[in-house]
């Protein structure tokens, strides 16, 4: 999707309660959450593209709660919490 106003606007029109909700499993999610959430990826990956920062925070914790010790795991969430901020 290349319309970012039009993506801001798919996304707006989403009903989710996904604030202060853990997400650990998918199927405990409706199918508008799921679409907020995959939308929401697009548009940092926009951001991101389009050299905009899509930094959400100034400072902060990430926290990582994996069973696995995957480096490729550890890595993406790294990458991703520095991203955003953390």
């Amino acid at each position: 999707m290349t319309d970012f106003s039009q993506l801001l606007k798919d996304l707006s029109g989403l009903e989710s309660d996904l604030y202060q909700s853990d997400f650990l499993l998918t199927w405990d999610k409706s199918v508008s959450e799921l679409k907020r959430i995959l939308l929401t990826a697009e548009a940092l990956k926009h951001l991101r593209e389009k050299g905009i920062s899509p930094r959400c925070f100034d400072s902060g914790l990430a926290v990582s709660n994996f069973r696995d010790n995957s480096t490729r795991t550890r890595f993406s969430f790294s990458m991703a919490s520095n991203l955003l901020g953390l």
